[in-house]
């Protein structure tokens, strides 16, 4: 398993450096080497740009689907019956939530719109660390 991890470790660094060759090395110096078969110089600033907005692009994508899943606060989806799993938080329901979410993985169970409200609309409060 590791041998696999350092080859392509090995090879990314092998096709890097080519890559670093292709771009700076003038095409004479590449045709004199007898390297006469590669792309244009223009793919060394477009691939690699392509590739940072594909990135972008895919994070704004994702947080633009999300939002689009998620359910407005007037929602009835959000309205809780008898039958829902609420958190059992000390007396400062936000602060308790802060400190057990910091610790590890809760259980599955709902947060009370309350507690959700007050972490997401509050007001510019520093949350202590």
């Amino acid at each position: 398993v590791e041998v696999y991890g350092f080859v392509a470790w090995i090879v990314s660094f092998f096709a890097f450096g080519l890559y670093v060759l292709w771009a700076y090395l003038p095409c004479e110096v590449l045709e004199r080497i007898g390297v006469t078969y590669y792309p244009n110089k223009y793919w060394a600033i477009a691939g690699p740009t392509q590739l940072v907005l594909t990135g972008v692009f895919v994070l704004v994508l994702y947080w633009g689907i999300n939002l689009l899943a998620t359910r407005p606060l007037s929602s009835l989806t959000t309205i809780t019956d008898a039958y829902a799993r609420k958190q059992a938080l000390a007396s400062s329901t936000v602060r308790a939530f802060e400190e057990e979410s910091g610790s590890s993985i809760a259980p599955i169970e709902d947060i009370p719109i309350e507690v959700v409200n007050e972490l997401l609309y509050r007001r510019a409060r520093r949350r202590p660390r």
